[in-house]
């Protein structure tokens, strides 16, 4: 379903329920990007640009067979900040692409260790590309949550 209405001198147009697209402009942002004015001082928020923190050509899944890999990327800014922060916002922009294998070592391993819920209250996504988001969408809501 697409939604539009006025904000400004931009439209929003509603993608899904997780995306907002403000035309013109190319940013993707989230339904309560609406609210970040209001800040609760008490959330602890982590934002992870991978192209600045982590690097602007990414590798494939293992560590062990590349550099810059999926394995290395969620050990060194998921796994240990997935339990520690109430939201994880990671911008996409800026890398030579995403393989198939590391989106899916990143986020399809959160995704089956958490659960698809718990991952998409807690990771936003932001992107001026949807292809990439798309993948990320794909591989986090066909996971299988572990002992399910």
């Amino acid at each position: 379903m697409l939604v539009s209405f006025r904000v400004g001198y931009n439209f929003i147009f509603i993608k899904s329920k997780r995306i907002l697209t403000i035309d013109g402009r190319g940013l993707i942002l989230y339904p309560d990007a609406l609210n970040y004015t209001r800040k609760d001082k008490n959330m602890n928020e982590l934002t992870i640009n991978v192209s600045r923190d982590f690097g602007r050509v990414i590798g494939g899944r293992e560590k062990k067979i590349c550099d810059f890999s999926g394995e290395e990327f969620r050990e060194r800014f998921l796994d240990d900040n997935f339990d520690t922060h109430d939201k994880i916002t990671i911008e996409l922009d800026g890398v030579l692409g995403y393989p198939w294998d590391f989106l899916d070592e990143v986020f399809g391993v959160i995704a089956k260790r958490y659960g698809k819920e718990a991952f998409w209250e807690k990771i936003h996504l932001v992107s001026a590309n949807n292809y990439a988001t798309e993948k990320i969408e794909y591989i986090v809501n066909h996971a299988k949550k572990k002992g399910t």
